[in-house]
This record gives C-alpha cells, sequence and structure tokens, in this order.
C-alpha cells in the first residue's frame, strides 16, 4: 500500500469517529427524541432512559441476552409513544460512523503492516532518490548554509554553503556522461558572483559561449586572440625554471636522459632570469636555448652548477646525447616564439591574475587537439606555475577570495607535481578547484595510486555523472561505500484448505549503488542530467540537473597566422620582424649537421 493511502485511511478514521461522538451528543444529548401523548402533546424522554435504553439496544445487537430482554421493554414503551422510529435513526446514525471509524482504522493498521519496508538500512549511506532526495539534500545544504553562509548553486534555488566551495568537487563521468553540463551549473554561478574563474577548454565550446562583460581572457598560442605569456613575470626564480623544466622536458623511460637536459633548460633560464630579469619573453628563451655548447656551459657555471659537469666534456658521447634530448624537447620553445613574437599584444602573468582576478572576465586556458602536445606543455607549465604561487606566503590567506579552477579532462595533462598544493593549502587561501575526469583510473594512470586515494578524500564533494559498464564502474561503486541492510522475507504456504503467512528476517551487506546502476539510472535523461552527489553528510543523493545550453557568443576558435602559413615564412617575417639574435654564434653552434652526428653516435 501507497503512504496516500495510509494517511487516507488514518483521516478518515478519526474523522467517523469524530462523526460517531457528534451524532451521539446532537441525537440523544442536544435533541433527544420526544414522547407524544395521546393529546398530542410531546414530552421530552429522561436522559437517564434515553441512555438505559441506548445500553440495550447495544447490547442487544451485540446478541447480548439480557440486553435484548431489556431492550425489548424499551421498545415497547418507545413504540407506544411513537418515539421508536426517530430512536432508531439516531442509533444507526451513531454506530454506522462508528463502524466506519473502525474499518478505516483496521485499514490503516494493515497498511501499516504490509507496507512495512522489506528493506530497512541499518549502517552506512542511504541512497535519496527523486522528490525525496531533492528534499533531503535541500535540507542538508541549509543546514550548512545557517553555519557557514550561502554560496553558489548547483542545483536551482538550492545552493551550497560557501565553505562546502572551497573543499574543491570532484566529477567523474564517462565520455557523453554529463561531465560538462554539471560543470557548467558551477561555472555559469561563479561568473554570475563575479569570482576568479579559469577554465581549461578542452573543445572550443567555453570560449564560443561562455558569458563574459566584453571578451574573456583568453591564453592559446593557435588563436589570434590570445594574450601573450608573460613567462618572465611568472618564471623568477630557480624554483620556477625547474617547474617550467620538468613540464617542457617530461621524465622519460631512462630518467637520466631527460634529468640532465633539464638542467641544462634551468640553466638557461637562470641566466635570463639573472641578466634580464623580467624584461624578457619566449623569443629571448628560444635564442637562449639554440645556443653553442660553450655557452650553455657558461650559463651552467654562473648560474647552475648541478649542470657543470654534464657539459664539461663537450665531445663525449654523454654530453653529446644529453644534447641532443635537450633540442628535441626545445622545439616546444621555438613553437611558442613564433605563436606569441608579437610584441604589441597584451601581455598576462598568470600570478599577477591569481592576486587581482578580473571579476565578470573568465581565463580560459584552451587546448589545441590539432596541437597536443603544444597544449600539455604550455597549460601544465602554467598551472605549475600557478601551483607554485598559491603555495607561496606572498598570496595570504582569506575568507573573501574566491577564485575557481575549472579542470575538465585534467588527467590528460602531464603530471604536476605541486597540484596536492591547490588542494591542501587553496582551501585556506580561497581557491576552488572542480577536476573533470572520466574515472579514478584515469588519475591513477598519471598520479599514481596514492594520488588517486587522497584526492578521493581531499575533495570534499564527490559528483557522479554515468560510468560505462566497465572495471572504473567497479572501482567507483566500492568508493561509494557499502551498506548493511536488513531484509524481510515472506512466503506463504496453503494447507487444509488455510492460508499461513511466515516472516524472515536475515542482514547483508551490499552496495549502495552498484556499477551496473552507475551506467543505467545516472547520466542524460529527457529532463537533465542525473548525477549522484556524496559528501553532504552520509547520504548519497541522486539529482537532476536541467541543461543549460551555451549561445554561441563569439568564435570558438580563431586560427594564429602561424598555423596556417608555409614553413619558409615565420610570424616573425610576417609582422615585418627579423628574429632576435641574443647571443653570437659559435663554431660549436648545436647545428643540424652536429645534431645528426650526435644521432650516430647512440646507434
Amino acid at each position: 500500500m501507497s503512504k496516500h493511502l495510509r494517511i487516507i485511511s488514518f483521516i478518515a478514521a478519526i474523522s467517523c469517529f469524530a462523526l460517531s461522538e457528534g451524532a451521539y451528543q446532537v441525537g440523544f444529548d442536544l435533541w433527544p427524541p420526544d414522547a407524544t401523548m395521546a393529546d398530542g402533546t410531546t414530552t421530552p424522554f429522561r436522559s437517564a432512559d434515553l441512555e438505559a435504553c441506548l445500553k440495550g439496544r447495544t447490547m442487544a445487537w451485540l446478541g447480548d441476552r439480557s440486553g435484548d430482554l431489556y431492550w425489548r421493554n424499551c421498545q415497547r414503551q418507545l413504540s407506544q409513544y411513537r418515539a421508536l422510529d426517530r430512536f432508531e435513526i439516531r442509533f444507526w446514525m451513531a454506530i454506522s460512523f462508528g463502524l466506519l471509524g473502525f474499518a478505516s482504522l483496521s485499514m490503516f493498521a494493515l497498511a501499516l503492516r504490509f507496507d512495512s519496508p522489506l528493506l530497512k538500512v541499518l549502517r552506512g549511506a542511504r541512497l535519496q532518490a527523486g522528490s525525496r532526495g531533492l528534499k533531503a539534500f535541500a535540507q542538508a545544504c541549509a543546514a550548512e548554509c545557517r553555519i557557514h553562509g550561502e554560496g553558489i548553486s548547483l542545483v536551482p534555488t538550492v545552493p551550497l554553503s560557501r565553505e562546502r566551495e572551497a573543499r574543491h568537487f570532484l566529477i567523474l563521468g564517462s565520455v557523453g556522461g554529463g561531465k560538462t553540463q554539471t560543470m557548467l551549473h558551477l561555472i555559469g554561478e561563479a561568473i554570475i558572483r563575479g569570482d576568479g574563474v579559469l577554465v581549461l577548454d578542452t573543445k572550443g565550446d567555453m570560449m564560443g559561449g561562455l558569458p563574459a562583460e566584453g571578451e574573456p581572457l583568453l591564453v592559446a598560442p593557435h588563436d589570434k586572440r590570445s594574450l601573450v605569456w608573460d613567462i618572465a613575470a611568472d618564471c623568477s626564480i630557480k624554483q620556477d625554471a625547474r617547474e617550467l623544466a620538468a613540464r617542457f622536458i617530461p621524465r622519460s623511460s631512462d630518467p637520466m636522459w631527460s634529468e640532465a637536459a633539464q638542467e641544462i633548460f634551468v640553466g638557461c633560464i637562470a641566466y635570463l632570469q639573472a641578466t634580464r630579469g623580467r624584461n624578457w619573453g619566449w623569443s629571448d628563451l628560444e635564442a637562449v636555448v639554440t645556443a653553442d655548447i660553450d655557452q650553455f656551459a657558461a650559463f651552467a657555471r654562473d648560474h647552475n652548477p648541478n649542470a657543470i659537469r654534464l657539459l664539461a666534456q663537450p665531445d663525449s658521447k654523454t654530453t653529446l646525447s644529453i644534447l641532443t634530448t635537450f633540442q628535441t624537447h626545445m622545439r616546444i620553445v621555438s613553437v611558442l616564439a613564433d605563436a606569441w613574437s608579437n610584441p604589441s599584444a597584451a601581455r598576462f602573468s598568470i600570478r599577477a591574475w591569481l592576486h587581482s582576478p578580473v571579476p565578470y572576465r573568465p581565463l580560459i586556458l584552451q587546448h589545441d587537439p590539432g596541437y597536443p602536445e603544444l597544449s600539455r606543455i604550455w597549460i601544465g607549465s602554467m598551472l605549475g606555475l600557478l601551483a607554485s604561487a598559491v603555495g607561496s606566503p606572498t598570496l595570504r590567506e582569506s575568507r573573501e577570495r574566491r577564485v575557481w579552477l575549472f579542470l575538465d579532462e585534467f588527467p590528460q595533462l602531464p603530471p604536476i607535481k605541486q597540484f596536492p598544493t591547490f588542494l591542501e593549502l587553496g582551501r585556506s587561501k580561497g581557491i576552488a578547484v572542480v577536476i573533470g575526469a572520466q574515472d579514478t583510473a584515469q588519475i591513477r594512470a598519471v598520479y599514481g595510486q596514492d594520488q588517486a586515494k587522497s584526492w578521493f578524500g581531499m575533495t570534499g564533494t564527490k559528483i557522479i555523472t554515468r560510468i560505462n559498464a566497465s572495471e572504473a564502474a567497479e572501482d567507483i561503486s566500492r568508493l561509494i561505500g557499502e551498506q548493511e541492510v536488513e531484509r524481510r522475507t515472506r512466503s506463504s504456504t496453503r494447507a487444509g484448505g488455510k492460508t499461513s503467512v511466515t516472516e524472515s528476517v536475515h542482514r547483508e551487506t551490499r552496495r549502495v549503488v552498484t556499477a551496473s546502476e552507475l551506467a543505467s539510472r545516472l547520466g542524460p535523461t529527457k529532463d537533465g542530467v542525473r548525477v549522484l552527489l556524496l559528501g553532504l553528510g552520509e547520504a548519497v543523493y541522486e539529482l537532476e540537473l536541467p541543461y543549460i545550453s551555451l549561445q554561441m557568443r563569439r568564435e570558438p576558435i580563431m586560427p594564429a597566422d602561424w598555423t596556417h602559413t608555409s614553413p619558409s615564412m615565420s610570424p616573425k617575417q610576417i609582422n615585418g620582424k627579423a628574429k632576435p639574435e641574443a647571443l653570437p654564434p659559435s663554431s660549436s653552434r648545436l647545428t643540424k649537421d652536429l645534431a645528426d652526428r650526435i644521432r650516430e653516435t647512440r646507434r
């Protein structure tokens, strides 16, 4: 039986009992039947006589013999005074309403008996779904907001607490499962409130559709509207240079070569930091990293002694192999020098933006699928330096600051060693991180098993969209948790024309949400995206988020000139400017012929 039937039967029972009592009070106390005398006059019966007759009538109706005898005497007197019909009408009205009340009460009792849950959760998380789940979610959010104040809303009209914002978000879901739609709810709310917003744009739709006051701040070397990354402002100390080197020269299967090449790169950047301060750019860096071996040794001697021993014997096979590794990875520097060669373009510092984000103008770091390796390196480098800036004491703790980092498909970037800084120190400094990933296996593949576990623990709110049936779904189902339940089972047997029902109770432990349910009940629906939300108390909330349709406000991508010019004509030549030669050529310069000879020595 449904909940509605329980409510109706209970109300009916109370109403019928009230009507029965009312019929008695009105019919026998306020307006009792009268006795009609022989001369036609009427005289009321005494209340005691009516009450005695009423009692006898009731006992006779129930089959009591003495009551039946008494009622026969009353019946003769009532008939004699022509009051029997009026008495019977009053009696049966009171009895009928009383019987209906008992019938309704019996129905209510049966509803409670047979509508008792066959499955009762004893311990563990509970899945709250449907309208009841939304109501429970709203109540839990309201309780937090009363303590910490209201923040932005994930579900319309249901604000999260401001403290929950800084506890970070992890959104997991397969391709097409609704991750981006879920993230758009948070992005739109943050922009409207005027928070600092950084968005990792993997498809161009964010640049094309996000609202902004004017134009968004775009950093994308493949787009002609891009700001020029002011690398000198963000890479100002040697430790920053090491972070940049780790991004441009990732760790190889034989780390000896990559780590040695990183030290040379650090020496080049340290040279610019020491001699040019913050007045250098990508063209200057390109000129330095394409210098000759003798100058590399001079950079190391003056600015990075760790690299001196690597360059001590210029003609050795080891040194030549290290230089080959270094030269191979410096092609990205040359590409960025070409892309960001316009001296009149506006410059952008991620450190300066962190301290003073521009309200209502989201910062978009756009990934270009046509140049995946280029995008991985420069975006990973910028986020790595941003993590260092978050950990710096120069960024003070603040309850008022709110800077959002929306990192969709974040595990596709190279590993950022300092990324846990965002999660550990960002909370107290007003940094809110929203990570989007396909599953935990994707995070483990890039950051390792331990990091995947710690990320799941350090993010206060987990949102799960559709996860296709796979080992990843099993993994996430396990992370959601288990519950201990008490299950009731009923069985009926028929013997001798009678049916008996027996009931048994047993306990079991089961998953709150199974792997198959992650694939079948979540993701896009007719009216929105159905997701699971964890972290708000012990419950697991199933919510449906309405669709958000981004209007086309601007072109998603406007290719820069260097992306479609011939190799014989660089962007510098297009702009009418020759490539600056920061360093004089040398006889031992790392030329193409020398690089070919180096490769021969490694075969």
